[in-house]
């Protein structure tokens, strides 16, 4: 006495992409092996994307005409936003509050020589959006060659 999954059928078609959100259903056809008896069962599955923002992994500040500066996708809804960006030995090399998609490698803060243009390595961002989110953080690439 056991049910018999036959097929299963969804909107997607059982993929879905990176950044995909909202909602998606599967049906599955359930059979009966001992009365032959048939059933349907429906699946809702909604994602939700809280946070609408992608952060680039890096960029080229080599006057190529680009991939010239920093770009966050998004960051137009968080006006409130502040990023932070450190070199690999967690010193500050750059802040800016808001954050316009304008840094193009350059540092800002005291301590460095400011308008110095950074040198090509990995360095970690902080993003603050503001308001009660937690702060995203990641690394990034600036490659100058």
């Amino acid at each position: 006495n056991c049910w018999k999954l036959l097929s299963i059928q969804t909107h997607s078609c059982g993929r879905v992409s990176l950044g995909y959100s909202g909602t998606d259903v599967f049906l599955y056809y359930l059979c009966h092996d001992s009365n032959c008896s048939c059933d349907t069962a429906y699946v809702y599955i909604t994602v939700i994307d809280d946070i609408d923002v992608q952060v680039s992994g890096g960029f080229s500040p080599n006057d190529d005409g680009t991939n010239e500066t920093f770009n966050i996708l998004g960051l137009e809804n968080y006006p409130g936003n502040t990023l932070s960006i450190y070199n690999r030995w967690g010193n500050l090399v750059y802040q800016a509050s808001p954050y316009n998609n304008d840094w193009d490698g350059t540092s800002n803060v005291n301590g460095l020589i400011i308008g110095e243009r950074l040198t090509t390595g990995t360095y970690l961002y902080v993003l603050d959006l503001g308001g009660e989110t937690e702060p995203m953080t990641g690394t990034l690439e600036l490659k100058r060659d």
